[in-house]
């Protein structure tokens, strides 16, 4: 595999994520503090911490994503379908 290759593949998904992540920062203020609290320098330094946060963080947006989904279904739904439209159709 190429490295533009690589990077045709990669980009995408880590702007998809970082798009997920921004949205539900500006909805829930559980995934804000986490967000905020790295980019402030508060994020972990030795590796065990660094998983715990990184499963605190994970467990905080699926909470987030399954609260927000009961109240929302049919608009959860409708994003769902169109980022797969949208997948499908960028890879083509």
């Amino acid at each position: 595999m190429t490295q533009t290759s690589l990077t045709h593949n990669v980009a995408p998904a880590a702007a998809s994520a970082a798009a997920l992540v921004a949205g539900l920062a500006a909805i829930d203020t559980d995934i804000r503090s986490y967000v905020t609290g790295f980019f402030s320098g508060q994020a972990p330094s030795d590796l065990s911490s660094i998983d715990s946060y990184v499963r605190g963080t994970a467990h905080a947006v699926v909470l987030s994503l399954k609260d927000q989904s009961i109240g929302h279904g049919p608009l959860i739904t409708l994003v769902i379908a169109g980022g797969v439209l949208l997948f499908f159709m960028l890879r083509t």
